[in-house]
């Protein structure tokens, strides 16, 4: 896990930083690229979810 540091936007001689997200929590879920209807998605997310809450790392 890790924590969204802020993003930098440069635009010619000046940048604007936002740091609107800056402390969240960030965390990356890799998975293979078989998903292949709606329904399936749907049930794949479904199931995601459940896990994250179970483990404490989510209550949303």
């Amino acid at each position: 896990m890790e924590e969204d540091a802020g993003k930098s936007t440069h635009k010619g001689e000046y940048s604007l930083v936002d740091l609107n997200r800056q402390g969240t929590p960030l965390i990356e879920i890799v998975s293979e690229p078989d998903i292949r209807s709606p329904k399936e998605a749907y049930a794949y997310l479904e199931k995601l979810r459940s896990i994250i809450q179970y483990t404490g790392v989510s209550d949303v």
